[in-house]
């Protein structure tokens, strides 16, 4: 999840100043809708939210492509000159609004880093959407219960590949993959310290088509075990193998490109790879 304290903050937005009511110290707002009366955000509260900032037409900040809520810890004495934390604290639940921003107090309150194409003295729009507000035991809570749903989601998904798969995995508690041996009759151990070699494929489980095929690309994959790597998942994996045998390994997404993801591969994805013939140099 996100964390800040109100450093950036945003759909957007082609809005001048016209059609906007001003606050006494003069914040100019709009509510998209009526505004509700949900909670409302006190110091101290965390709020989770999705926003946009744009300088004109062009987008500088947008939380939406994140598969999480932006989340936003409220300092418990809040600063009065501070105009986002005034935008955030006029909404209740689920309430959205835009907000005229100056560049320069943002600049000057936030420690914002002002991209070179913005000018001194413009404004910027702000658009939030307030989708919740917890107090700091309340968000514990949150947090947690939203880990247990994604690691439920990762144990359906790999109880369902292998009842669709008929093959038996194992289960390595400490990491969470789990490892199928197609190919055994090896003798050798492999450990931290030692240069393998391997086929290796892997995907997301799923989903149609290989984001890595080390056949296809005509070579093998070495690795020095011990190293760090990328998805950690292919630390583990080779040690779970003997010299000169096989596996399929179901990797939960905290072992692979986790709530990022990569180039081709979703945030959260629970992956599957393929090692084929792994061999000590």
């Amino acid at each position: 999840m996100k964390r800040s304290i109100l450093l950036l903050l945003p759909l957007v937005i082609l809005a001048a100043c016209s059609g906007y009511d001003k606050t006494e110290s003069g914040l100019r707002y709009k509510f998209l809708k009526e505004p509700g009366k949900g909670r409302k955000p006190r110091g101290g509260d965390v709020v989770l939210m999705e926003y946009t900032m744009a300088s004109g037409d062009s987008v500088l900040v947008s939380t939406y492509s994140d598969p999480d809520p932006h989340v936003l810890e409220l300092p418990s004495a809040l600063p009065e000159q501070n105009e986002l934390i005034q935008a955030i604290l006029m909404m209740a639940e689920n309430d959205s609004a835009r907000f005229q921003i100056s560049s320069d107090s943002l600049e000057q309150r936030t420690g914002w880093e002002r991209p070179a194409f913005v000018a001194k003295g413009s404004m910027l729009t702000v658009t939030i959407a307030l989708k919740k507000t917890l107090s700091r035991e309340e968000f514990q809570k949150y947090q947690w219960e939203d880990y247990m749903a994604k690691r439920r989601r990762v144990k359906q998904q790999f109880e369902a590949y292998e009842k669709q798969s008929g093959m038996r995995f194992t289960l390595d508690s400490a990491t969470g993959i789990r490892y199928h041996i197609f190919k055994g009759g090896g003798s050798i151990p492999i450990k931290d310290g030692q240069r393998v070699s391997m086929h290796v494929s892997g995907k997301v489980l799923g989903m149609e088509g290989d984001f890595l095929n080390t056949r296809m690309e005509g070579r093998k994959m070495e690795l020095e075990l011990g190293k760090e790597y990328q998805p950690e998942a292919m630390r583990h994996m080779p040690k779970f193998l003997k010299d000169g045998e096989s596996g399929i390994f179901l990797v939960p997404f905290d072992m692979g490109y986790g709530k990022e993801g990569r180039f081709g591969i979703p945030p959260y994805a629970n992956l599957i790879f393929e090692i084929n013939d792994i061999r000590i140099q």
